[in-house]
C-alpha cells in the first residue's frame, strides 16, 4: 500500500472522493498501477446506481443504461466520449484488460428495478444484488489479479453486502413516486411500521451474510483486498441502518481497514 495525497489524485478519484467515500478508501490498498482503473469502475457503478434515483419513467432508466451498454460495446472502435467516466473506464478495459462482461452483467442487473412491474420475492431480490454489486466485485477482483474462483467469488458476496447499503442509502433519494424495490413480503411485513421495519430487516440480511462470508473465508490476499473492503465499510455503515446515507465511517474507517490489511482479512 502506497500512501496518496490530494495532490496525487486525478480529477476522477477527486469526484470519486466526493461521492463514494467508501468506493474511495477502498482504492487506496490497490496497487498503483491498478488504482486508476479501480477508479474508474467504482465511478462507472456510482453512475449506474444513481440512474434510479434521478429518474421518473422506467423507459428514462432503461435509456440511460442502454447508452452505457452502447458506450462498453464501442471501446474497441476509434471514437471518443467526453466524458471523465467513460475515458477513464475506456482505459481500464483496454489498458488493464478490465472485464467487460462484468460491466454488461451489471447493467443488466441495473434494468430489473425498471423492467418489473411487481416487487421481487426475496430469491429475486438476492440474485439482483449479486448482479449489480457482485459484478462490480468481480472486475474489481480481477483487476487486481484474482485467478482462483473461490477468491472470485467471495469477491462477489462482499459486493452484494456493499449493495445492500446501496438499497438503504436510497431510501428517501429515490424517485418520490416509486417504491423501494425490495421482496414484496418485506414490504407487506413492515406496511403496518412504515419503512423503517424493512430498513432493518435489509441491513439485517446483508450483515448475516458478511458474517457467514467471514466465517467461510477467515484470510484474504492483501493484493485483492480492495475489490473486498467496499463490503467491509457497507457492514459498518449496516450496524446503523437507520442513519441514512449522511452517516460518516470515516474516523474508525481507515483504522479499521489498516487493521483488515495487516491481518489479510475483510
Amino acid at each position: 500500500m502506497t500512501p496518496m495525497t490530494i495532490d496525487d489524485l486525478s480529477p476522477l478519484a477527486q469526484e470519486l472522493r466526493a461521492a463514494n467515500s467508501d468506493y474511495y478508501l477502498s482504492t487506496l490498498f490497490a496497487p498503483p498501477a491498478v488504482r486508476p482503473a479501480l477508479v474508474a469502475l467504482y465511478a462507472f457503478d456510482g453512475e449506474l446506481a444513481r440512474i434510479r434515483n434521478v429518474v421518473r419513467e422506467p423507459m428514462a432508466g432503461l435509456i440511460r443504461l442502454q447508452w452505457w451498454e452502447d458506450v462498453i460495446d464501442g471501446f474497441d472502435g476509434g471514437g471518443t466520449i467526453a466524458h471523465p467516466v467513460v475515458e477513464g473506464l475506456k482505459r481500464a478495459v483496454l489498458d488493464h484488460a478490465l472485464d467487460a462482461v462484468c460491466l454488461k452483467r451489471a447493467i443488466e442487473g441495473r434494468r430489473r428495478p425498471f423492467e418489473m412491474d411487481v416487487s421481487p420475492d426475496q430469491g429475486a431480490f438476492e440474485r439482483y444484488l449479486l448482479d449489480v454489486g457482485g459484478n462490480i466485485a468481480i472486475g474489481a477482483a480481477k483487476l487486481l489479479g484474482a485467478d482462483k474462483q473461490q477468491t472470485v467469488d467471495c469477491a462477489a458476496r462482499a459486493g452484494q453486502v456493499r449493495a445492500v447499503w446501496e438499497q438503504l442509502s436510497a431510501f428517501g433519494t429515490a424517485a418520490a413516486d416509486r417504491e423501494p424495490w425490495l421482496p414484496s413480503a418485506w414490504l407487506e411485513e413492515s406496511s403496518d411500521t412504515g419503512a423503517m421495519a424493512a430498513r432493518t430487516r435489509l441491513a439485517a440480511w446483508g450483515l448475516a451474510e458478511l458474517g457467514r462470508l467471514r466465517r467461510e473465508s477467515p484470510s484474504t490476499p492483501r493484493p485483492f483486498l480492495a475489490a473486498f473492503f467496499p463490503g467491509t465499510l457497507a457492514g459498518m455503515r449496516l450496524r446503523n441502518p437507520t442513519g441514512g446515507s449522511s452517516v460518516s465511517t470515516l474516523p474508525t474507517a481507515v483504522p479499521r481497514l489498516i487493521w483488515c490489511w495487516l491481518r489479510r482479512r475483510f
